[in-house]
């Protein structure tokens, strides 16, 4: 998150603000994890399938084309690598992490027409984790000067959702999740800078700092199933978080303590797909988008070369096969999506305790080098009334800093899930 002005003095000893261009800029690298290891190991490609529990976040209304209770647990292991290359030297740092990922119950009421399901979970969709580690020596000035930092945030957002799906016709359904949004993120930034060998020594600094989250989701979606063909639609209104970030600032011999206020707020997002289903094949594909942020702030001038006045869109497609003597599922899945710079917009509690900041729509010189790539595979072992879900996936993306600073990130995830039904 942007810090507040006592971190301004310490940005400028950076080399040529690229060691922080993130919190300048209010740039967030935000992971849409999602939910659910069935929708994880088809490469989340989900909207036109997801009758079970994960519906909750895919879209509710396809959840009214399951009538049955299913409690399902899921725990979720990741690593991050991060390689960065500042000035021709490379570096890599790796960040781990294991937690539940989800747990909830969904279950059918009876209704005087059609399927009527509800459900209620906790998930963890929306990650925040993000670690680089880079140094090197380069002339500025006709000094020579050294640089180093490590940058490490580990955390997300966390939803307690409720919602529902009904069949409104034979064929058509329709639903609705409302979450609160909770979350924790730890943020941690050392960096020191000399020159000419420490004859001008700049000194060291680090900032350190715990954020805390609250707010909302909403979304929708609509559901037609006819036989082997299914289509379904997702909406999502803008999401307001409030976040309230509390730590030190350290730079030399000096230690401020601050603590800032923020609004978070996302875009409308969407998506649309459909799937068929055969005896021998499950297919299922997906496209979808991130409005620009003229339709949530028409007022404002973004500027024309800012991602946040874009649309950002993406898809994929999800393959799912029975073994025919065994009671195992294989899925496989591939997607492609546009790295948003901007997934939330950022306004800061003023001094006087009332007015908010302007927002900064600045992508700060960071482009976006790769778009990320995912590829999943998983296995599903059903019984009668039990079902144990493994995934595994890949996905990879990469940055440029003002042509100085390259990071290229993979993402290794491994996803579990017992499902009970009954």
């Amino acid at each position: 998150m942007k810090r507040n002005l006592l971190i301004s003095a310490i940005l400028v000893v950076t080399a040529f603000g690229v060691i922080s261009a993130q919190d300048e800029t209010d740039i967030r690298i935000v992971h849409q994890n999602g939910f659910g290891v069935r929708a994880y190991s088809m490469a989340n490609n989900y909207v036109a399938l997801s009758n079970d529990l994960s519906g909750l976040y895919w879209n509710p209304a396809a959840m009214s084309f399951s009538p049955v209770r299913e409690f399902q647990i899921g725990l979720d292991g990741h690593r991050l690598n991060a390689e960065s290359s500042f000035f021709d030297n490379e570096e890599i740092e790796k960040l781990h992490r294991f937690k539940l990922t989800s747990a909830g119950l969904m279950f059918a009421v009876p209704a005087s027409q059609g399927g009527l399901s509800f459900a209620f979970a906790y998930s963890n969709p929306v990650i925040f984790d993000d670690i680089s580690s880079f140094s090197g020596k380069y002339t500025e000035s006709g000094d020579r000067v050294s640089s180093e930092n490590l940058l490490k945030i580990s955390g997300g957002l966390r939803y307690f959702t409720g919602g529902f799906g009904l069949q409104i016709m034979p064929s058509l359904a329709a639903g609705m999740s409302v979450s609160l949004v909770t979350g924790k993120e730890n943020y941690n930034n050392s960096f020191s800078k000399d020159i000419n060998g420490g004859e001008d020594y700049l000194g060291t600094g680090e900032v350190n700092s715990v954020a805390r989250f609250i707010g909302y989701d909403l979304r929708g979606g609509l559901m037609y199933q006819a036989g082997m063909f299914g289509a379904g639609l997702r909406f999502s209104i803008p999401d307001i978080v409030i976040a309230t970030d509390k730590g030190t600032d350290s730079y030399i011999d000096t230690t401020l303590n601050f603590k800032t206020k923020t609004k978070m707020i996302s875009s409308y997002s969407g998506a649309a797909g459909a799937s068929l289903t055969l005896p021998f094949l499950t297919l299922s594909t997906e496209c979808r988008v991130t409005l620009p942020f003229d339709f949530v702030f028409p007022s404002e001038d973004i500027p024309s070369n800012s991602q946040a006045g874009f649309f950002k869109v993406g898809g994929g497609a999800g393959v799912e096969i029975p073994v025919v003597v065994l009671p195992i599922l294989v899925r496989v899945g591939y997607s492609i999506d546009e790295v948003d710079l901007h997934t939330y917009a950022f306004q800061y509690l003023m001094e006087d305790g009332e007015e908010w900041s302007e927002i900064d729509w600045s992508d700060g010189g960071i482009k976006v080098n790769r778009n990320k790539q995912q590829i999943t595979a998983g296995l599903g072992f059903s019984g009668s009334s039990v079902s144990f879900d493994l995934s595994y996936g890949y996905s990879s993306w990469g940055f440029v800093t003002r042509n100085i600073l390259q990071q290229d990130y993979a993402n290794h995830r491994v996803m579990a899930s017992l499902a009970v039904r009954y």
